[in-house]
């Protein structure tokens, strides 16, 4: 499968991206998440978070969000993400 896309499933709390292969979930901190970008032209709306550490799943996590009606712009999650990931980096730093 050395070329094969491997989509997982994601879902999030207050301060871990969960990340599930199905087969195996994982759980990462918000703040190892480094950016996360949409490419829409090429594969619909899949979103890839690219993380500052490797995961068991490697540096970049790719998904496809919840489809929407109207696909102008970056897909809300990718905002979400964004703001959760920039809050926790934050925290990091206030605490630590």
């Amino acid at each position: 499968m050395g070329g094969a896309l491997r989509l997982k499933v994601i879902s999030i709390d207050d301060h871990n991206l969960y990340i599930l292969n199905y087969t195996k979930e994982i759980s990462v901190p918000l703040s190892e998440i480094r950016d996360v970008t949409q490419n829409r032209w090429l594969t619909g709306e899949m979103v890839t978070i690219h993380l500052e550490s490797p995961s068991e799943f490697g540096c970049k996590i790719r998904f496809f969000p919840k489809s929407r009606f109207f696909s102008f712009g970056e897909h809300p999650v990718v905002r979400e993400l964004k703001a959760l990931a920039s809050k926790a980096e934050a925290y990091q730093k206030h605490v630590g």
